[in-house]
């Protein structure tokens, strides 16, 4: 008897792809994609999870003769990861909704769902690797690194990741499309998900003036006080941004930090915006493991860097070994040894440490 397994369909290219690989490979496969917003916004919109892309996910489930579920939980998407967010943003910070996302809605509520279905395994179509060390499912690179996805997934548990599959992790972006393309799945063209997934396509600015957010003006000025400008909102910056920063001057400027008090957005040089130490809220060591120096990535797509993690009294703090590196407030902070992901947590606001 094959093994069953749920596949995330998301609508996109990559999970109807994983799920054509697992039926390939012998598995009784079940589609389930998760209605977590009502709408994606305008035509084209690059978000998910909307009734668009259940259209999308439909056509994918009938083309490969699965059967398919849609799931509403927007109530718990708006508990667990829109309001959080909203939150974080209040407070200056840039949340990071798509970590929250992956831990606590698709992989912590739809595995247990895909149990309820009789399924032993949970798939997705995220570009990651799975090994198993000392009995324990270690999370790894993919191996198309320009897709590499392990940095969303670094608050997954090694519980739950014990009966994830991950179809794509030794594929590439390429090789997946071709495979789409010649298996006739309607959606092998079809643009990624790049906008935040509640913004239905309008952009954050606009996503937080549909929620109360109102654009205050407010000085723009340098780390030593002096005013050199105006800004349009401290919702509208995040610490380490250089874009939109309208304001002639000497040398390329970037935020430092967003002082809510006085609604002023400071700015200075790449290093003036970079920190040398930063504390890391809730750091956990994967798998019991613990590394001196290890590999940081502190966002998605940054090449990591050197650094070490010094612990002491529950607080981590994280310290760049060679360059300095900006480190906003709110991101996750994760760390590898090699491939493989041993550790994370999330930035914390600590300007003094520099």
């Amino acid at each position: 008897m094959s093994r069953k397994v749920v596949v995330a369909l998301s609508g996109g290219v990559d999970s109807s792809v994983a799920a054509l690989v697992l039926k390939e490979r012998g598995y009784s496969v079940l589609g389930a994609t998760l209605l977590l917003q009502d709408e994606c916004g305008h035509s084209g919109a690059k978000s998910c999870c909307a009734y668009e892309d259940i259209l999308s996910a439909r056509e994918a489930a009938d083309k490969l003769g699965i059967h398919h579920f849609v799931l509403d939980q927007r109530s718990l998407f708006d508990e667990t990861v829109k309001q959080p967010f909203l939150e974080g943003i209040r407070s200056g910070s840039t949340p990071n909704p798509c970590v929250v996302c992956n831990s606590k809605i698709k992989f912590g509520f739809l595995l247990g769902w895909a149990r309820s279905q009789g399924a032993e395994l949970l798939a997705t179509g995220h570009y990651a690797r799975l090994e198993t060390l000392d009995g324990k499912a270690r999370l790894l690179r993919g191996l198309d690194k320009m897709k590499d996805q392990s940095y969303f997934l670094f608050d997954v548990g090694e519980e739950i990741l014990q009966n994830v599959l991950f179809p794509l992790g030794s594929m590439t972006k390429t090789e997946v499309r071709k495979k789409a393309s010649e298996a006739g799945l309607p959606n092998f063209e079809k643009p990624e998900s790049q906008d935040i997934c509640f913004g239905s396509g309008v952009g954050l600015s606009a996503f937080l003036s549909e929620n109360g957010f109102t654009e205050e003006e407010g000085p723009i000025v340098l780390r030593n006080g002096k005013r050199i400008g105006t800004h349009s909102g401290l919702w509208n910056y995040t610490v380490g941004q250089r874009k939109g920063i309208a304001v002639p001057f000497s040398e390329p400027l970037y935020v430092t930090r967003k002082d809510l008090r006085s609604n002023a957005l400071v700015v200075g040089t790449k290093e003036e915006a970079s920190r040398r130490r930063f504390r890391i809220g809730n750091w956990r060591w994967r798998g019991g493991e613990s590394a001196g120096e290890l590999d940081m990535q502190v966002r998605y797509r940054q090449v990591p860097r050197r650094a070490r993690i010094l612990e002491a009294e529950g607080i981590a703090t994280a310290e760049w070994l060679a360059e300095t590196e900006v480190a906003a407030p709110g991101q996750a902070a994760v760390g590898y040894l090699e491939d493989r992901v041993v550790g994370g947590g999330w930035i914390e606001d600590d300007q003094d440490d520099r």
